[in-house]
């Protein structure tokens, strides 16, 4: 999940989007699904919807990203939340979120949902105006393991990071 609201910038934007296709670069891109939140919520790539890792490398470089004044987690964890409908026990499911700031819609009932449908919420806060209590609500417990922070000019570094968390906790083929 992509934090694209207006505060974050156009380029924090890019940042993440690089940060996201390098990261991928690592995975099967055919099971990885990308959701913008802003105001507005978006599928940027549904997994399986793109054929190539470089179709899905420019469907993420050529999105058009709404920049939305607001913050509205909670639509996209719901909208993860119906993706995930068709996975079973097997399927490794993982939502890294990207949060720069606090969310200003309900995520915490999406959130615990998809907890327990078995998907692994890793919270990725970039900056310094996040709301810890509110990524505690967000993550998968134990917290401490399930948050990576870090600055937007340093993302390059935590692809490893995320890469190895995600392998670690979602069962991915790594």
């Amino acid at each position: 999940m992509l934090d694209s609201s207006y505060n974050v910038g156009e380029d924090n934007v890019t940042r993440q989007v690089e940060f996201i296709i390098t990261t991928a670069s690592t995975f099967s891109h055919s099971s990885i699904g990308v959701i913008a939140y802003a105001t507005d919520t978006q599928y940027l790539i549904s997994p399986g919807n793109s054929s190539s890792f470089s179709e899905f490398a420019n469907m993420l470089r050529n999105a058009n990203y709404s920049m939305g004044k607001y913050k509205n987690l909670g639509k996209a964890l719901t909208m993860a939340l119906e993706e995930t409908k068709s996975f079973d026990e097997t399927t490794a499911s993982v939502v890294v979120a990207m949060v720069a700031g606090k969310a200003e819609d309900d995520y915490a009932v999406p959130a615990s949902l998809l907890r327990q449908r078995g998907v692994t919420i890793i919270g990725l806060p970039l900056g310094s105006h996040y709301s810890m209590s509110q990524l505690n609500m967000l993550v998968t417990k134990p917290s401490e393991e399930h948050l990576l922070k870090a600055e937007f000019a340093d993302l390059t570094h935590f692809i490893s990071t995320t890469r190895n968390k995600i392998c670690k906790i979602g069962r991915a083929s790594c």
